[in-house]
């Protein structure tokens, strides 16, 4: 009974975490929100103003729907678009200039929290097993791990040099911050979770699809952001680097692939083996 009242708690709740991203995404698209942050952090904020439209909240839309019909993987790809909108408004809420939707950005991040907190807590690890089956995904681990240690190169490659130096990274300094937040959610955060998965996956761990899924989710929405933010600040004529985008091609083309093949797979039939998950 408690489980049920935090899944049906966590679904109004990613609910409105997504209306709330709707109007915010619209007002940075269609007002003047941006008209104090540097031209690249506007650009890129009007980018994912864009990717949250077309990519986050479809994508929200759809999960809502299918997991309240009763689909696990749904709820897994749910739990996944609200890390997504939590690191998104995490950074709209702390790097944008205060202006008239301020309170918008902080209620979303808090909305998407306590809508993936609750999610997660009410899943039942045990019918999501089963309906993911237990055969192992060397093909999704691989996948996680190089992708997350790709992004830890491209990284380590701009602060490395800038420490050595004594300088801020290229990054931070074209938006006039100190350091890069996205380098430090990502490294702190977001790529150890991602590799950490994807290890879990090869060796077959229990416990790798269930946070495989809602990562690989994060990880090509994401990626669409990024290439929409980059479309948006070449629209504006201005400088950003190709190996970022190249890499973020690469992890929404087989990303997408990846998720699509472990959502749309046929359901194992139940067998005393899958009835009697791994406990390791």
């Amino acid at each position: 009974m408690r489980s049920a009242r935090r899944s049906s708690a966590g679904w109004w709740l990613g609910l409105a975490a997504g209306a709330g991203t709707v109007v915010a995404s619209i007002a940075g698209i269609s007002t003047d929100v941006y008209r104090q942050e540097a031209p690249s952090w506007a650009a890129q904020g009007i980018g994912q103003d864009t990717a949250n439209l077309l990519v986050a909240v479809p994508g929200l839309l759809w999960a809502a729907y299918a997991q309240a019909k009763g689909s696990v993987r749904a709820r897994l790809v749910w739990i996944g678009l609200l890390l997504y909108l939590t690191y998104s408004y995490l950074l709209y809420s702390l790097f944008v200039h205060f202006h008239a939707w301020f309170v918008l950005y902080v209620a979303t991040l808090g909305l998407s929290f306590y809508a993936m907190v609750l999610s997660v807590a009410s899943l039942d690890e045990q019918q999501a097993y089963r309906d993911l089956g237990i055969r192992r995904r060397r093909g999704l681990g691989a996948y996680l791990i190089a992708s997350g240690t790709v992004f830890v190169a491209l990284w380590l490659l701009e602060i490395v040099p800038a420490a050595l130096q004594g300088t801020s990274p290229p990054s931070a300094a074209e938006v006039g911050f100190p350091v890069n937040p996205v380098h430090v959610l990502d490294l702190a955060f977001i790529l150890p979770a991602v590799i950490a998965a994807g290890f879990l996956n090869w060796r077959g761990h229990r416990w790798g699809l269930l946070l495989g899924v809602p990562l690989l989710t994060f990880s090509v929405v994401m990626g669409a952001a990024i290439l929409m933010m980059m479309e948006s600040m070449y629209a504006r004529s201005l400088p950003f680097a190709w190996p970022p985008v190249v890499a973020m091609s690469v992890v929404v083309v087989f990303g997408a692939g990846m998720l699509a093949r472990v959502l749309t797979q046929p359901c194992p039939v139940p067998t005393q083996a899958t009835q009697q998950a791994p406990t390791r």
